[in-house]
């Protein structure tokens, strides 16, 4: 059965995963991110004007998780500019890498990026 767009637009279950940080002693939900939130943080890394692309490395990982990181009720965690700083000071790197897996930002493309990217507000040439 194909959906309606008005079914679409009442679904509101995101898959998700809850990640146990036993340094932190708890687990946290990572969880799908919107379309919306996608562009939101695809925004905030990568530019393009005539010497290529650039890709902003300040604060990339936190950038994901910000959108990422939920309640048990889907709420976001993090929201305020100086929390998003808090993030950023922690190692995330195992929730950075279920926000990956969980939206599809895992791929060899995206790794790519990342490993030849150049430092924050260097730019590559396409």
């Amino acid at each position: 059965m194909n959906l309606t767009a008005e079914q679409i637009a009442k679904a509101n279950k995101f898959p998700h995963e809850d990640v146990p940080i036993e340094e932190w002693s708890g687990s946290v939900r990572v969880t799908t991110i919107t379309a919306g939130q996608r562009d939101e943080y695809e925004d905030s890394i990568y530019s393009q004007d005539g010497d290529g692309v650039k890709v902003n490395r300040q604060m990339f990982r936190a950038k994901l998780l910000v959108h990422a990181l939920v309640t048990e009720e889907g709420k976001r965690l993090y929201k305020s500019p100086e929390q998003i700083a808090a993030l950023a000071a922690k190692p995330v790197q195992k929730l950075y890498e279920v926000a990956q897996k969980l939206n599809g930002l895992g791929t060899a493309a995206q790794q790519e990026i990342e490993k030849n990217s150049p430092g924050e507000g260097e730019s590559t040439s396409s």
